[in-house]
């Protein structure tokens, strides 16, 4: 896809965002015991949780799988996240559940289509990964996410390119400006 280049990425984001709205792969707060709890813990819910944070800037506490089981590394990345936006609560309360699922007010710069060679393990692939998850493309990737982008991330990329009218035509599973801009956005 290698989107092609020339894209003021920064000023497609703003005129695509006007208010904060909801990823489209989120739900309504489905109650304390479908999120977070005790180590070990595990639901689809997570790993939604969990690429919400990563979409939020809150992975660095992560290893190199992120999966569908509540642990220490989510626990407490989701206690920063909590600190940054003055959220009292402790674990994913309704309050929490719906900063989690709204969407950033704008995209970081695209990263460059050499973090996303398959078989490459970065942090911009896991990133990439989280938005399809957001975007609700997770079926691909069967509860986990990885830094690899592999054949599962490239499945749930071109499903999404093939969900977007501005894409539809050149949906191959590989990121480029639009695609990066408009999984932020829509």
């Amino acid at each position: 896809h290698r989107d092609p280049g020339g894209i003021d990425t920064k000023a497609f984001f703003a005129a695509a965002v006007q208010t904060p709205e909801l990823w489209p792969g989120w739900s309504a707060y489905p109650g304390r015991d479908k999120v977070g709890g005790g180590k070990g813990k595990d639901h689809p819910n997570n790993l939604l949780i969990k690429a919400a944070l990563v979409a939020h800037g809150h992975h660095l506490k992560f290893g190199p799988e992120v999966g569908a089981k509540w642990d220490a590394a989510a626990a407490s990345n989701l206690e920063d996240f909590q600190k940054e936006r003055e959220l009292e609560e402790s674990g994913v309360g309704a309050k929490t559940w719906k900063a989690l699922g709204t969407m950033p007010t704008e995209s970081p710069d695209f990263p460059g289509t050499d973090k996303f060679d398959p078989g490459k393990a970065t942090l911009q692939s896991l990133v990439g990964q989280s938005l399809m998850v957001l975007q609700g493309f997770s079926r691909p990737f069967r509860g986990t996410l990885t830094k690899k982008w592999d054949d599962p991330a490239r499945k749930a990329l071109r499903r999404f390119q093939l969900s977007e009218p501005r894409l539809r035509g050149d949906a191959d599973g590989e990121w480029g400006p639009a695609s990066w801009v408009l999984a932020w956005t829509d």
